[in-house]
């Protein structure tokens, strides 16, 4: 796991800052400092969306076909060592699709036919897997790849790591501001946590599978990347 700590967003020293009380001529001199931290990490498991996407002049032979061959596809995806409960529909649509040319004489479009799209997510723990299962679902009559994307299953590790280097970040630029301005801390006035995320390794194909050169393309998982973000007021003397 390798770890990486960024620089401080924002100091700035607030004089006079009304602390909270019944008091309206209390005030607190105080400094705030912002925290970054990244921590990165390898992802242990993997997400495939898959999509069979059919055309006809009827929707129900297009939703037919497009049945047949999602059938297909999710068996060919067990087969490829996918497991069962670890597969679902991710959407399902059913679209008619329009002749436009009537519109340049004024007449309203008429429907020609409709588009039935059905996604598949296969989730899989076995990364070396992911090339295997997207080739498996092409040759099965998936024409397009949607996504795939890796990710943490527990992410609250590397989250609680974020957090804590965030803030010794933080608190570390606070120390030197203090002493460069010849000011001590004189206690935590507020700590406030921005809402992490996590960054997962995305590969977007974003085009038709049959345009795709090889059916089980080589896949590199990367790094996940958990961020943190700490804000913390402090009260200085002097």
């Amino acid at each position: 796991m390798r770890r990486l700590i960024s620089s401080v967003l924002a100091l700035s020293v607030v004089i006079a800052t009304p602390a909270f009380g019944d008091d309206d001529d209390v005030h607190i001199p105080t400094l705030t400092v912002t925290g970054n931290a990244v921590v990165t990490a390898a992802p242990d498991q993997a997400r495939v969306r898959l999509a069979v996407i059919t055309e006809d002049a009827n929707a129900t032979d297009a939703a037919r076909d497009n049945a047949r061959l999602t059938t297909a596809v999710i068996r060919a995806l067990v087969n490829a060592g996918a497991d069962a409960d670890d597969i679902e529909t991710a959407g399902f649509s059913v679209e008619p699709q329009y002749d436009y040319n009537r519109q340049r004489d004024g007449k309203p479009p008429v429907i020609i036919g409709y588009r039935v799209s059905n996604e598949v997510l296969v989730t899989t723990l076995d990364l070396g897997k992911a090339g295997d299962l997207i080739g498996a679902g092409i040759e099965a009559g998936a024409n397009r790849v949607n996504s795939l994307q890796f990710t943490l299953r527990d992410n609250t590790a590397q989250r609680a790591e974020a957090i804590a280097l965030a803030a010794a970040a933080a608190r570390a630029d606070a120390v030197a501001l203090a002493e460069a301005s010849g000011v001590s801390l004189a206690g935590v006035y507020r700590i406030d946590l921005v809402p992490s995320f996590v960054q997962p390794v995305r590969r977007d194909f974003g085009r038709s599978a049959v345009a795709m050169e090889s059916a089980a393309p080589p896949i590199n998982p990367g790094d996940i990347e958990v961020r943190a973000q700490v804000n913390i007021v402090y009260e200085i003397e002097g």
